[in-house]
């Protein structure tokens, strides 16, 4: 789902008390939008194995001015076992690259990394914040926050 229109997005997800856009709330409401979407949609009864996920971001790039370089929220609600509750990944992250375009390239190659570490790296949160920059200069993005969630994650201290 993309909403790039603050007004399509207000629609979707419904309109923040602040009237803000990046945050950690409005991303929280947005994987649980998405995800009670996906509940409906496929049936458990029907498909009882499969293991449900969803993505999403919220994100401001650098302004035209170049004086605010932006900032976002990212995450991943998801499962690893369809008999399991959600687990989740959030991460704020700040940008350090004075380009757009290319802020937007790091921030899905991030996402990808993201995705497949949630997956194939959830056993060890440390291997999987490192390999969130597999393929990406530390350099070009920071994050700043990260939390983990979920049955997969009680041990971890955030």
């Amino acid at each position: 789902m993309s909403a790039y229109d603050k007004d399509f997005s207000d629609a979707i997800y419904g309109i923040e008390n602040d009237r803000r856009y990046v945050t950690e709330a409005r991303l929280k409401k947005m994987l649980s939008h998405e995800m009670a979407l996906l509940e409906d949609r496929i049936s458990r009864d029907k498909h009882p194995d499969k293991m449900f996920f969803c993505f999403a971001n919220t994100v401001a790039t650098i302004d035209f001015a170049k004086k605010y370089k932006g900032h976002g929220w990212m995450g991943i609600k998801y499962q690893i076992d369809p008999t399991q509750e959600y687990n989740e990944i959030i991460l704020h992250v700040r940008f350090h690259e004075n380009d757009a375009k290319l802020q937007q390239e790091t921030l899905g190659t991030m996402g990808v990394n993201l995705i497949h570490g949630a997956f194939y790296k959830y056993n060890n949160p440390k291997h999987l914040l490192k390999y969130l920059y597999d393929h990406i200069d530390k350099d070009k993005i920071e994050i700043d926050t990260i939390n983990f969630s979920g049955p997969q994650f009680e041990s971890v201290d955030n």
